[in-house]
């Protein structure tokens, strides 16, 4: 049997840093009030340390990759814009 870390990516263009993948480090459920149902949340952590919670949803805006499939960091995100914008001004 083989491990790998899994990665939450959220895929609608509303989603908290749209395709930035953060790494699930947790399943848990919360309850946001008292009258609220409990749900089940991934707690994501992105490059930066930045965590959250995510819910759980059989219909819903994001994908959960394996490590091995996970191909841009944030700072390599930021580099393709610029260069497909033509903005990059490094010589």
């Amino acid at each position: 049997m083989h491990y790998e870390k899994a990665y939450y990516i959220g895929t609608h263009h509303y989603s908290f840093r749209c395709e930035e993948a953060a790494e699930i480090i947790g399943v848990e459920m919360i309850q946001p009030k008292e009258s609220d149902d409990w749900r089940a949340c991934y707690r994501v952590k992105y490059a930066d340390g930045k965590e959250d919670l995510c819910p759980v949803a059989e219909h819903a805006n994001y994908k959960i990759v394996r490590a091995g499939d996970v191909r841009l960091s944030l700072t390599q995100k930021e580099n393709a814009v610029v260069s497909n914008t033509g903005a990059n001004t490094k010589t």
